[in-house]
């Protein structure tokens, strides 16, 4: 037995980790497109199809600077340009098949140069773009490549070294909406059958392009349902169902003052479901 417990504890002894430890600590410093934090390499730019070079468009982009210690003592210099090759290998990534925004059509800020400053990991630049002269039919995109970094002994990341801007049409109401009010249920088809149920409009709803003057958006609580909004010259919105909303919401209609001002949906409106019972909805959409 003590035999045995020897052998046991010399052999235990002997699978110790002694092999080499990594020295993250002489890692050269690292450039890369900071991205959305879910290790996505695009996003989607909503431009003003009335924006132009006097008036654009903006979109910011981030760049990072990742080093073994917190930060660096010397600048970093980024040189960032457009790829056609960079958007024809995201093309057959994803199935897609974007072609390259002209480039009539944007402006990068610097023309591309970005400097990280001492003592700084993450620098924000901008992409102007003027929508007055972008086809949104042709499904552009602009895609991103770091081409080179110098200074402090940098070196640029070969994974997270691109990123693809994808444009999207886009209005001045475009963008998300901290949503308010309540949805009323009637147990008939006018309001004096009384009140079945009722329940709260909230959260946050994003509003999409669909014209210059009209945008889609949640209908109330409905989520996957939804409606669209025009809004006229004096002010005045007009509640109405989407192209693709479902036959039940044919009905979507005004149902009282409906504006816009500053920012802000202020809806009164209704539908009939399926039975024919009426539903009422009092709303105030404010762009977040």
């Amino acid at each position: 037995m003590l035999f045995g417990a020897a052998c046991i504890f010399s052999f235990s002894s002997c699978v110790k980790d002694t092999g080499p430890v990594e020295d993250y600590s002489q890692s050269p410093p690292v450039i890369s497109f900071q991205g959305d934090g879910q290790g996505s390499n695009s996003q989607s730019v909503g431009v003003l199809g009335t924006s132009s070079e006097a008036n654009p468009s903006l979109d910011s982009v981030e760049v990072s600077l990742g080093t073994a210690n917190l930060y660096l003592s010397a600048p970093v210099t980024v040189t960032i340009a457009p790829d056609q090759g960079t958007l024809d290998n995201y093309n057959q990534a994803h199935g897609t098949s974007y072609t390259i925004l002209p480039s009539a059509d944007y402006t990068i800020q610097d023309n591309g140069t970005i400097v990280i400053a001492p003592g700084k990991n993450l620098v924000n630049f901008a992409v102007s773009f003027f929508g007055s002269g972008i086809d949104f039919s042709q499904g552009y995109a602009l895609p991103l490549l770091i081409t080179q970094a110098k200074g402090g002994g940098s070196v640029v990341a070969t994974n997270l070294n691109y990123f693809i801007l994808i444009v999207t049409p886009a209005n001045q109401y475009s963008g998300n909406y901290s949503a308010a009010g309540t949805r009323t249920l009637y147990a008939g088809p006018t309001i004096s059958s009384g009140v079945a149920a009722s329940s709260a409009v909230g959260g946050t709803v994003p509003m999409s392009y669909v014209n210059d003057s009209t945008s889609e958006v949640q209908l109330a609580d409905l989520a996957g349902d939804f409606m669209d909004l025009t809004v006229h010259g004096d002010g005045s919105v007009t509640v109405g169902p989407t192209t693709n909303s479902d036959p039940t919401f044919a009905s979507l209609a005004n149902n009282g003052p409906c504006t816009y001002s500053a920012g802000v949906f202020s809806l009164n409106y209704l539908y009939y479901n399926g039975s024919g019972n009426i539903r009422t909805i009092t709303e105030t959409l404010t762009k977040q």
